[in-house]
């Protein structure tokens, strides 16, 4: 079945075609204070089928979100509504569900107190709340009958938009992410979730707590992985905004380079803290590598320097071990010199330490070489939706260990001298990294995939194959040909059976004046057929082919790379494909790789004019032709250059 989210992004689509301690004031003069929105943003919500509040927005099951109302409920699971009765409107009635849940409100980009009702007139709940990217808010609410719990917390929203232009440099992997888009988005989840009541208001005096760092760090989209810095705003009080910008594949350069670095200093003011964590990928030896003696320290003081410049307050954190055990159980150091580098540097520039490095070896040590598995990302094949493989992943951690982790950076910050360290919530416990919480009794509901609120106007569509072409047509979809995300979880949308060996390959997609696509493929290694098929939804599709494109030709030794355009003024499709003729062009015989002295040959169809220009012509193919045609059905053949292993297809704008 394909997920509900990524359906609706291909139906959509067709539809289409400060001192230096480290203690700081922890609440802001007014003379400090953010510069307020240009209106006042505050939303009061009712959850249930019985009369809203009064100055409340009602809210039922069938509330669904669009951008025209601005709220709502985002990929709908399951949700029913219950009314108690009674005298109470805001309290009688609440929303729930068996599966989580999703609600989201268009908000601008700033910092928001977020307060809930929960519980049920007749029976209990226990709620777990996320916010954005599956950043843990509140975790196990529970309340019994008749009983009710209201909870605030403080939110941070933000854009990629700069105030300077343009915007941050997202990654492929941030398209799913709720960080970056505008909107407040929450999860409830729990056994028995029962939600009364939601207050959203912009709060320009909270504490701003950034973070900057890697993907041990960042807020995870996908389960089975998480991080710390998404577990961290579960331990403080509302008035504390937890600004997560850390991101998968970071070093210090590159979180300058893609403008990430220049969004926090857009965003952080006098009595904002800046937590930083690197190290994992400054030691790759790349473009981001950063010699941890000299360059890795240089760029740490930068950040020191300009953070205090702005009158925050820089923490650095020394990046947790890998899962990496030596002959005596003892975790080994992946990490060369840049933990111990990142302790000079504190010494030095007079910093605060969370030495998150050593904690993590006491840590991992004491859970052992094999039950410190169930605190990373090692699960069998099949253990999570759309994962067919098995994972062994000793980098990153699992909730339960980011939240161990998250337990060790805020024990580091209770014994400190961080003024935040006030702004814990009070039921925060001491924690030993020696004595972690027992796995076995602890749980945390599992997040769903992040839904995805609305269709792009207009989005690329990009055909390819994945090893040998055995397993058929995968697709991704792009808003800018830049970020790609797949479609169907990665799973094939059409298995081969026609051609000499039943390959997919080189996969062409076009679209036809009817609406129908057009899919031709390479179906073999060396064959002389071109593999067809049509469909009008890319969900179901007609019948193979295998058209015997070089069967004239008995010294043709493949047919490969197909694609297909379409002549507006001649109304005809131009299809061409790469083949080598043994023996026909001898003057470059010898020249290609192997035996292969590849040539661009092609046929002219006649059919119904379709919309769309060529992916050839898209991609900026150039051919030069080595003869002429004799007539539209004749092959013609010309110099080919190499190919990539997919095709992108712009769908036009069509609204539903």
């Amino acid at each position: 079945m394909i997920p509900w989210a990524l359906e609706q992004i291909l139906l959509c689509l067709l539809i289409s075609a400060s001192a230096t301690t480290g203690v700081a004031p922890t609440t802001r003069s007014a003379a400090r204070r953010r510069a307020p929105a240009a209106a006042s943003t505050s939303y009061r919500f009712d959850f249930g089928s019985g009369e809203a509040a009064p100055g409340y927005i009602r809210v039922l099951p069938g509330t669904t979100y669009t951008r025209q109302r601005g709220y709502g409920f985002s990929a709908p699971s399951g949700i029913s509504a219950v009314d108690r009765g009674g005298g109470d409107a805001l309290r009688d009635d609440f929303c729930t569900s068996d599966l989580p849940f999703f609600f989201t409100v268009d908000i601008p980009e700033g910092n928001y107190d977020v307060t809930v009702t929960l519980g049920d007139r007749n029976g209990p709940s226990a709620t777990t709340v996320r916010a954005e990217s599956r950043r843990l808010m509140l975790e196990k609410v529970e309340t019994a009958p008749g009983s009710f719990a209201t909870r605030t917390f403080t939110v941070n929203v933000r854009s990629s938009r700069l105030k300077s232009g343009g915007q941050v440099r997202l990654k492929p992997d941030e398209n799913p992410k709720l960080d970056w888009d505008d909107r407040l988005t929450l999860e409830f989840s729990g056994a028995r979730p029962c939600v009364c009541a939601l207050e959203v208001t912009r709060t320009d005096s909270a504490v701003t707590l950034f973070l900057a760092g890697d993907s041990t760090v960042t807020d995870q989209v996908r389960e089975p992985w998480c991080s710390w810095g998404q577990m961290l705003p579960r331990f403080f009080q509302p008035g504390v905004a937890v600004a997560n910008h850390a991101e998968s594949g970071e070093a210090l350069r590159s979180f300058i380079a893609e403008r990430r670095w220049e969004k926090i200093l857009e965003q952080i003011l006098s009595g904002d803290y800046l937590f930083i964590q690197f190290a994992h990928n400054d030691q790759k030896k790349n473009g981001a590598y950063a010699a941890a003696a000299t360059d890795y320290k240089d760029l740490l003081r930068m950040f020191i320097r300009e953070t205090r410049g702005r009158g925050a307050v820089p923490v650095l954190v020394t990046s947790m071990h890998r899962r990496r055990f030596d002959a005596d159980g003892r975790i080994a150091n992946t990490l060369e010199d840049y933990p111990e580098a990142m302790r000079q540097t504190a010494a030095d520039e007079g910093v605060a330490l969370i030495d998150l490095n050593a904690m993590s070896k006491v840590l991992f040590e004491a859970l052992g070489p094999e039950a410190s598995k169930r605190a990373f990302v090692h699960y069998p094949a099949r253990s999570f939706p759309e994962q067919p493989v098995e994972l062994k992943d000793d980098t990153h951690f699992n909730s339960y260990g980011a939240y161990e982790l998250a337990r060790c950076v805020v024990e580091s910050i209770r014994k400190s001298n961080i003024g935040i360290r006030r702004l814990l919530l009070d039921d925060v416990p001491g924690f030993d990294p020696s004595r972690p919480d027992p796995v076995d009794g602890w749980s945390l509901p599992a997040s769903p995939p992040a839904p995805v609120l609305e269709a792009p106007d207009r989005a690329f569509l990009f055909s390819y194959f994945v090893g040998n072409g055995e397993d058929g047509l995968h697709l991704a979809w792009s808003r800018d040909g830049y970020r790609w995300e797949a479609l169907n979880g990665g799973k094939s949308y059409l298995q081969p059976t026609v051609g000499e060996s039943k390959l997919m390959r080189d996969p062409c997609l076009m679209r036809g004046p009817d609406g129908t696509f057009h899919l031709v493929w390479t179906t073999s290694w060396s064959g002389k057929t071109i593999g067809h098929a049509a469909s009008k939804d890319l969900l179901h599709w007609s019948d193979q082919q295998a058209a015997p494109v070089m069967a004239h030709e008995p010294e043709a030794l493949n047919c490969w790379a197909p694609e297909v355009f379409y002549d507006d003024k001649k109304q005809e499709y131009v299809l061409f494909w790469a083949t080598t003729i043994r023996g026909k062009f001898p003057e470059t015989a010898g020249t290609g790789d192997k035996e292969y002295d590849q040539r661009l040959t092609h046929v002219n169809l006649r059919r119904e004019a379709p919309e769309v220009s060529s992916p050839a012509r898209q991609r900026g193919v150039r051919a030069r032709p080595k003869t002429r045609p004799e007539g539209p059905a004749h092959p013609v053949y010309f110099q080919s250059p190499s190919r990539p292993h997919g095709r992108a297809y712009l769908l036009p704008a069509l609204r539903a």
